[in-house]
């Protein structure tokens, strides 16, 4: 991406450079031709991917974020800042980017279909929705155009918009395999209603093994679950089991290792100080699919609480201050560097990088499930946050996760063994935080909050130092957004019809309830 007039012996040594793996060439012809034009974009980003190969991952954020300050009306450059930006959790640089291209206007539909995902991923649906209604001139014969319309209005609840969209993006495209899975989980299936026989003319089109294939399986198994054809769903779902080329990989032993570290590392309550910001933050971890959209949608409903859906801002701060490189929540390198990770900076940084997020409000919630790995670091660090986790049925967790396509993440989920073992990991790991920060952390017993929802409310918003109000009943409520697998389900209310959907697989889980049971979590 050369700016005009760019050296061009310089920059072609450093793509060349880059394209080879040589990263210490790359850097150095970069520092170069930034020496001679300090305002050549691409060469900031290139320097920044140079400095994250050779791992130094502070110095590649902070280059990446200056960046910014380089930029021009010129929409390439402008948009490959924004996703270098989006892959540093930079969320508020990004926003402002993102902010910067809507307001030119209308821009070429692909661009705009990009920089609006950008916008979708960091929870900023209105700047989201805004580019889309900008492309609609270019864009209402292109199905992403329709697909992205789809989403955010399921974000926001607008089930009835939300299925004319993804229907007419399948009319344009009749395999387009993610708006397939998002209409079979917008509303219930019946005789009358339901998509089965289209579901599978694609599934049997689809490239056997292939992302597109596993979308549609999943579809299909949920569609035919509410049909209660119970054999073929389970086959539907089976074929998504394993270890296919589309999810991460899966490492047992380590993962192990993980959760074993943590515990060794936070052997004993450390004080967080004074550290207390002026916001408070609300944390709500647990596994996902164990009710902690239905949380959030329960404390974004009080007048004091802004939402931040799942924002990896915590996850973000700890992998800067630890200079790693990783798209866990935490993983054991920087579990083993813990003691080094000054826990005042880390106050200090995820403070600043969320405030914006509160919009004046005095507290926040953070909703990534994953967070429960983080619960030391959350609370050595963080003097005014609270941590609500949520504790549901052990086979209800681990059938709904395998029932839910987690694209790029939940490496445990594709399998009945490692999915048993992971939540054996994550009750011993929440039972270890619970004993030395039982002050700190709050365990909602899921069962319980869908029977007797205002109770629950009130030791919740008490725990969170927070007043009763009646609105925080109100979960299915129009407005604001919920941006995760829960976002048709959760607006449906407090519903106690959801428990034991597994039972009628019962035979065919046998590996992971016995799985369960040797962990003593089933009977």
């Amino acid at each position: 991406m050369p700016t005009a007039h760019a050296p061009d012996p310089i920059w072609h040594r450093a793509i060349a450079a880059s394209r080879s793996g040589q990263w210490d060439v790359t850097e150095a012809a970069c520092r170069s031709l930034l020496a001679l034009q300090p305002r050549h974009v691409g060469a900031r980003l290139k320097l920044s991917h140079a400095l994250l190969s050779q791992g130094h991952y502070r110095e590649a954020r902070d280059v990446a974020c200056a960046a910014t300050e380089a930029l021009a009306r010129d929409l390439p450059a402008v948009l490959a800042v924004a996703r270098r930006l989006r892959y540093f959790e930079e969320h508020e640089g990004l926003r402002d980017v993102l902010a910067r291209i809507a307001s030119w206007g209308r821009i070429p539909l692909e661009a705009a279909l990009d920089a609006a995902a950008l916008a979708i991923s960091i929870g900023s649906h209105p700047l989201a929705s805004g580019l889309i209604e900008g492309a609609r001139r270019d864009g209402a014969k292109d199905p992403r155009w329709h697909y992205q319309k789809g989403m955010l209005a399921t974000f926001k609840g607008a089930t009835g918009e939300a299925e004319h969209a993804f229907e007419q993006c399948i009319a344009l495209l009749p395999d387009f395999a993610q708006a397939h899975w998002m209409l079979s989980r917008l509303s219930p299936v019946d005789a009358g209603h339901n998509h089965v026989v289209r579901l599978q003319k694609a599934f049997a089109r689809a490239v056997p093994g292939s992302e597109a294939a596993a979308y549609l399986a999943f579809a299909l198994h949920h569609e035919l679950h509410g049909l209660q054809r119970f054999d073929e769903a389970w086959a539907a779902l089976a074929t998504t089991f394993g270890d296919p080329s589309w999810a991460p990989p899966h490492d047992s032993v380590a993962i192990a290792a993980r959760f074993d570290a943590l515990q060794a590392a936070f052997s004993e309550p450390r004080d967080a100080g004074n550290r207390t910001g002026d916001f408070r933050p609300l944390f709500i971890v647990g596994m996902h699919r164990s009710g902690t959209s239905l949380v959030e949608r329960m404390l974004s409903g009080h007048s004091d609480v802004a939402d931040a859906g799942e924002s990896d801002a915590f996850p973000a701060q700890l992998r800067l201050l630890s200079g790693r490189d990783t798209r866990e929540a935490v993983d054991i390198e920087i579990v083993q560097r813990s003691a080094a990770i000054d826990r005042g900076s880390l106050a200090a940084a995820y403070l600043s990088s969320s405030r914006w997020r509160t919009g004046g409000k005095s507290a926040l919630t953070e909703k990534l499930p994953h967070n429960f790995l983080n619960v030391g670091f959350i609370a050595e660090s963080l003097a005014n946050a609270r941590i609500v986790n949520l504790a549901r049925d052990p086979m209800d967790v681990c059938f709904s996760n395998l029932r839910t396509f987690f694209r790029g993440m939940g490496s445990y989920s594709y399998d009945l063994v490692r999915m048993a073992e992971f939540y054996a990991g994550y009750h011993r790991l929440m039972e270890h935080w619970c004993s030395i920060y039982s002050e700190r952390i709050y365990t909602v017993d899921y069962s319980r909050l869908v029977r007797e929802p205002e109770a629950v409310a009130r030791e919740v918003l008490a725990h969170c130092g927070l007043d009763f109000e009646p609105a925080v009943l109100d979960v299915g409520r129009a407005g604001g957004v919920v941006s995760t697998a829960s976002t048709a389900q959760v607006r449906t209310g407090f519903d106690t019809s959801r428990g034991e959907a597994w039972r009628p697989y019962e035979r065919q889980l046998a590996p992971m309830i016995e799985t369960l049971r040797q962990a003593g979590l089933v009977e």
